[in-house]
């Protein structure tokens, strides 16, 4: 009976102290895991999906510590979430151990995973508060939602409509996600590390790194899954342009030194390594054509319009040879970003495993 009453002491005094240390993680903290997690699942799919050898996974390892090394801390996953993200982070993470341990997510997990993404999905929507004047990192487009739990439909009901601009293509947006992640300086190093990561696949597993895209769960095949492409319709650049032109003219200055840093993120994806001057010209370019839009009357722009999004378009068509380098860049930022080193160490366990296991 004593020791039983000292054990309960000594966990009373245990969960005082630990409770006592829970830090609450800042609104940009909290983004920034969600994003973490989003694509440390996509790597891991990744990594254990296209068939990697015992040498290409050693060689890949090697490349990811150099990235993770050159990049900052992962965000503190274990600090105090609101509690919608918080039991998003938790059904991630709970997708996280199987996949790490190379095992299937069964069904019930995989429909939690999607009801997890759809809760996320609405609170950062709701973060989309468009520009913020000297705010860096996620909080440049990401803002605190400042409603409380989305899961409940009372909340949901009080959610206000904001404008926002329209959504980026999916690569710029999925670079200035990566950029949250690995920093500047990661990004250069993923840039640097790209043609290794190349030279070590093959050409079905570069085929399909081609199609590949972030995903929560494995895709049901490598072939065959959502592809990080351009939308060629020019309906995202006439949405663009039209919100654009709905700027009030004393908020434009602001709004569209937003926008260049946007264009200057997105120029990194289309040609890695760009210098500033090519990014200050494709700048130049798109600021000219904003300014087009912005000048035309109405009646003028509807008639104008499909000319503006072609050149808009043309700013971030990637010739053959960067479509290349792009190819090569997007492989090395799902084969070696956040998280990776960890999938490859359980991926190299199991195949060790594996070839010491009789036939």
């Amino acid at each position: 009976m004593r020791n039983s009453l000292i054990a309960l002491a000594a966990l009373a005094a245990w969960t005082s102290s630990a409770a006592a240390t829970q830090r609450d993680a800042t609104w940009d903290e909290q983004n920034r895991a969600m994003i973490y997690l989003i694509m440390d699942l996509s790597s891991i799919n990744l990594i254990n999906g296209i068939n990697l050898t015992r040498d290409q996974a050693a060689r890949l390892r090697d490349l990811a510590r150099q990235v993770e090394a050159a990049s900052p801390p992962p965000p503190d996953l274990a600090a105090t979430f609101r509690p919608d993200l918080a039991e998003v982070r938790d059904t991630y993470l709970e997708a996280r151990r199987l996949l790490l341990a190379g095992q299937e997510v069964p069904e019930a997990l995989e429909k939690r995973v999607g009801k997890a993404r759809q809760i996320e999905s609405r609170v950062l929507r709701l973060s989309l508060a468009g520009p913020t004047p000297g705010a860096s990192g996620c909080a440049r487009c990401h803002g605190a939602p400042g409603v409380g739990d989305v899961r409940t439909e009372a909340d949901a009901k009080t959610v206000p409509e904001k404008p926002v601009p329209p959504k980026p293509p999916a690569l710029q947006s999925f670079l200035a996600h990566e950029s949250s992640l690995v920093s500047g300086v990661g990004l250069v190093k993923l840039a640097a590390l790209a043609p290794q990561v190349d030279s070590l696949l093959t050409e079905s597993q570069k085929e399909g790194l081609s199609s590949f895209t972030c995903c929560l769960v494995p895709p049901k095949s490598l072939s065959d899954p959502v592809r990080i492409g351009q939308d060629t319709s020019g309906e995202k650049e006439i949405a663009t342009l039209r919100w654009v032109r709905g700027i009030p003219k004393a908020n434009w200055p602001t709004v569209k030194a937003w926008l260049m840093e946007h264009w200057k993120a997105g120029i990194v994806a289309k040609s890695p390594g760009a210098g500033e001057d090519q990014k200050a010209d494709v700048c130049d370019r798109v600021g000219q054509i904003y300014g087009q839009a912005r000048c035309l009357s109405a009646m003028d722009f509807e008639l104008d319009k499909n000319r503006l999004a072609k050149e808009l378009r043309e700013v971030v068509t990637p010739t053959k040879e960067q479509g290349q380098r792009q190819r090569r860049f997007a492989a090395a930022m799902f084969l070696l970003g956040p998280g990776s080193v960890e999938a490859y160490d359980h991926l190299l366990k199991r195949l060790d495993a594996a070839a010491k296991s009789p036939a």
